[in-house]
Parts: C-alpha cells; sequence; structure tokens
C-alpha cells in the first residue's frame, strides 16, 4: 500500500465492485445505476415483482377534448370521422336540422358557427349596398360568373368585362381613392358583360349621351336600346 492510499479509497461499489473515489462516507454504490440494478437484483432473488420506474405509463386512455354532444354556438357534434389530410373531421348538426362535415379546428376556433345554407341563414358577409366599386364588381362575378363566360352584349364577341349600365336609378358614387367619382350599382342584374372594345366605347360615348337625356333611368329598356343600336354601322348617330 503506497502512502498517498487511505482506508477510503479501498472502499468499493457493493454491485460492480469499483473503487468509490471522491464519494461520501456513507456511499455504497459508484453511481445511480449502480444502485437501481443492485435493487432489481434483491427484488429477483425475494420474488418480488421487478421494479416499475417513476413516469406515465406507456399506454394512457384516450382523451377527447370534444365528444358527441359538444356545441359549437349553433352546431352540435354528431360523430367524428377521424383525420382527412391532417385535418380532423367531425359531423355535425346545425340547429336548422342541416347535418354536414366540417373541420374540427374551425369549429374550436370559431371560424365555423352556422351550416352555410343560405336559404336557412343569412350570408353574414352581405352588406346590403354599403359597398365600394370593387365590391359591386365582385358581388356581380360571384352571382353571375365570370364576364368571360358570356358573349359581348354589342357585338357578340366574347365578353371580358362588367360593364354599369347606367339605369339604376339609386347608383352609387365613390367618394375616395382611385374610384373617386365614378358611378356603379349594386344591382348586379344591372351589369353588362362587354368586349373591352365596346366597353371603352360605352363608357366614353353611349353611357354620357344616355345619362344627359336623361332617358337612362326614367326608361331603362329604351335607353339599353338604343345603347345597343347606337355606333353600329348603318345607324344614324342622333348627337351629329
Amino acid at each position: 500500500m503506497s502512502k498517498t492510499e487511505t482506508s477510503a479509497d479501498l472502499r468499493r461499489c457493493a454491485h460492480c465492485a469499483d473503487v468509490l473515489t471522491g464519494k461520501r462516507p456513507q456511499a455504497r454504490y459508484c453511481d445511480s445505476r449502480c444502485r437501481d440494478q443492485a435493487r432489481r437484483q434483491r427484488d429477483r432473488e425475494a420474488g418480488r415483482s421487478s421494479y416499475v420506474p417513476k413516469g406515465y405509463p406507456k399506454t394512457r386512455p384516450r382523451r377527447q377534448r370534444y365528444k358527441p354532444g359538444h356545441r359549437f354556438i349553433e352546431l352540435v357534434l354528431v360523430e367524428r370521422l377521424g383525420k382527412v389530410n391532417g385535418s380532423e373531421r367531425v359531423l355535425c348538426r346545425c340547429d336548422c336540422g342541416t347535418v354536414q362535415e366540417y373541420s374540427l379546428s374551425n369549429l374550436a376556433n370559431g371560424v365555423t358557427v352556422r351550416c352555410s345554407d343560405r336559404t336557412q341563414h343569412a350570408d353574414p358577409r352581405y352588406k346590403g349596398d354599403d359597398i365600394t366599386y370593387d365590391g359591386a364588381h365582385n358581388r356581380t362575378k360571384g352571382r353571375r360568373g365570370s364576364a368571360s363566360l358570356y358573349r359581348c352584349w354589342k357585338c357578340g364577341a366574347q365578353a371580358q368585362d362588367w360593364a354599369y349600365s347606367h339605369t339604376d336609378p339609386n347608383e352609387k358614387r365613390m367618394s375616395q381613392g382611385r374610384d373617386a367619382g365614378r358611378p356603379y350599382t349594386t344591382d348586379p342584374t344591372l351589369n353588362l358583360p362587354l368586349c373591352r372594345a365596346c366597353h371603352k366605347l360605352f363608357d366614353l360615348t353611349t353611357a354620357p349621351c344616355m345619362v344627359a337625356s336623361g332617358v337612362a333611368t326614367t326608361s331603362p329598356a329604351l335607353a339599353l336600346a338604343w345603347a345597343y343600336c347606337a355606333d353600329r354601322p348603318g345607324m344614324k348617330d342622333d348627337t351629329a
């Protein structure tokens, strides 16, 4: 035995027999691993059940926050359908009686609060006549589709734009912005499908004459008939 060795340096681990260097005097094992292995060995020798580590078990009962019967504003959850493309889908019944499939995340976040049956529920995005120039054109496109689906009202070619017919007695005008001063209508039926050339000609020549004469609002049918025939080959220009 060297002079530097002491009796504490000869203490060994009760499991692996390694030297307990730098351990407190009461220590019996070199680390927690040896301590746990020694405990398991004693349990096996005594016939006791093996040591169960702390923490949650590997299998836990399934927890569902939203179960059948849960209400989302006007929708009641009927059945969970599982995930489709990573999104949890559920079947819900609306207070109006409509049963439809929805995204659970949209219901939980308040994005969807009722069914999309507009015969039972008014569209919350509908603002009546309180819309802008762009909003009026978007409403026309939403109700009647794109203008390219129609023939030009004037020449019969493929239409490209929706043009205001200037026959609405309650027409509106933008007060500010890039469309300030431009007249428009909130009624989609008063817009005409026109090609780009006819649209430009209608806005620059035909529409100003209709408005100036007053026939556009007093007799819309007559005004549209005159506008249809105006600027055609062989037709007399009344303004000459």
